[in-house]
């Protein structure tokens, strides 16, 4: 059972913003409109050298999170939780052995509530928050889910594991679903994944027992179907869809089991039945699985990883309908292992050419094959970073905040040839900047630790 849902807001504000940006372009996850990383925009201006971007607004947040944010026809939806207080902090400070909490610490502030904030794009406001308890802690405790939405409603999952579905409008619940078999906010690391909105259904995935998906319908709530892959687990990554072959599929890859280097399965599950259309077993095996599937040219998935073990980094597979069934070919390519490896964001792909990024060469350009045409480490930062496109430009965020903006001149063989670097800015202080990036109306959003920043390139 889930207790009291405080609702705050101001509906006037609400519809003024919804009419005055009706023809906005949204972000609705954090792979964008496209599931590759890139916007159908462009940046508003061609003199960024001599004119920086700036930092419109900030919006403090009360705990650190990983969960992204959304952006709604001029609205931003990003999940919040209520920091840790009293005896409770020193779990973090003192954690055990393992790096976690003392597990007897992991029920502490049983009235501690998670929020689903909705903000004015324009200049931050609040427009209305709703709340709710959402108790247990664990390790690098805060929100990893973000929001989805349709006309009607903004649907999330919540630190227990609770699928829950609010009005846009009168912003109260209009039901709530446990995913799978048990409240998980007293675990090790809390509900980790994000729901799925495809067409009239809602789909969620649970694993911390079995991994099990299950469709309920977007308005009711009520289950339509469920699936389960026995044996397999993925904490933290959420599925995509993705149109192979002209049918959308939820394409989803899982976690190994550290010190085996078993390869794991990569699976596509009808997204309209739950049907297991097709299996490859030769996938990779990281020790946690962050990056989700991503469509690359036609019925091609990018895979991904973002651990050291040695049949770590990624691959390209081409899937498409064969005879009745399904044929998974041969990876298109194969980078296993080495100093390629990525992060645990997806790579960019802008015509004939796929960016990622990888810890210990920095920037690369591949061909669709995959094959490494130039890397380069640029001023963004050592370790990770994340990518981003916006038209003919790629944007570049690193773990410590550095926001780089580079514009697209050709699809050469070298760095020189084919980017041009524009500016770099510092946006946030941070070390762990994790969550993706969002961009909207010549707008990019980026969470830290503690705030949310909006950077105007306009």
């Amino acid at each position: 059972m889930w207790r009291g849902i405080n609702s705050c807001g101001a509906g006037a504000l609400w519809l003024a913003v919804s009419i005055n940006a009706a023809a906005a372009a949204d972000w609705p996850n954090p792979s964008g409109p496209t599931g590759n990383s890139m916007s159908p925009e462009n940046l508003p201006r061609a003199n960024l050298a001599a004119e920086p971007p700036r930092i419109a607004w900030s919006y403090p947040l009360l705990s650190r999170g990983f969960g992204a944010p959304v952006v709604d026809q001029g609205r931003v939806y990003i999940l919040d939780r209520d920091a840790l207080s009293g005896p409770a902090t020193n779990a973090m400070i003192n954690p055990d052995e393992d790096g976690r909490p003392p597990r007897e610490q992991w029920s502490s502030q049983p009235d501690r509530k998670t929020h689903l904030r909705c903000l004015a794009l324009d200049d931050g406001r609040q427009l209305w928050n709703v709340s709710w308890v959402d108790e247990g802690m664990c390790r690098y405790d805060g929100i990893r889910s973000w929001p989805v939405f349709n006309e009607q409603f903004v649907y999330v999952a919540d630190h227990n594991g609770y699928l829950r579905c609010f009005d846009k409008q009168t912003h109260r619940q209009a039901w709530a679903k446990l995913i799978g078999s048990r409240p998980v906010g007293r675990t090790s690391e809390g509900y980790t994944k994000s729901p799925i909105l495809h067409q009239a259904q809602i789909l969620a995935v649970a694993s911390e027992e079995n991994y099990e998906i299950t469709a309920f319908h977007a308005a009711s709530g009520r289950e339509l179907w469920k699936t389960s892959i026995p044996g397999f687990r993925a904490r933290y990554l959420t599925p995509s869809v993705l149109s192979l072959d002209g049918v959308d599929q939820l394409v989803t890859h899982g976690d190994g089991r550290y010190p085996d280097k078993t390869p794991v399965p990569i699976y596509g599950v009808a997204a309209d039945t739950g049907k297991i259309l097709w299996r490859f077993a030769d996938g990779l095996s990281p020790e946690r699985a962050f990056i989700p599937p991503m469509p690359v040219g036609t019925n091609r998935v990018f895979i991904g990883d973002s651990s050291r073990l040695s049949n770590s980094g990624w691959l390209l597979l081409s899937v498409s309908r064969k005879a009745g069934g399904w044929q998974v070919e041969k990876p298109v390519h194969d980078q296993r292992g080495g100093r390629a490896f990525c992060q645990i964001h997806q790579p960019v792909a802008r015509g004939e050419r796929l960016f990622d990024w990888a810890n210990l060469t920095g920037l690369c350009c591949r061909g669709l094959d995959g094959q490494l045409i130039w890397h380069k480490r640029t001023p963004s930062g050592a370790g990770g970073a994340q990518l981003m496109g916006v038209g003919r430009h790629l944007l570049i965020l690193s773990e410590s905040g550095a926001l780089q903006v580079l514009a697209v001149k050709a699809e050469g063989d070298t760095f020189e040839s084919s980017l041009q670097e524009l500016c770099t800015l510092q946006i946030l202080e941070d070390r762990e900047v994790y969550s993706r990036m969002a961009y909207s109306q010549g707008r990019l959003l980026a969470r830290g630790r503690n705030k949310l920043v909006c950077v105007d390139f306009r």
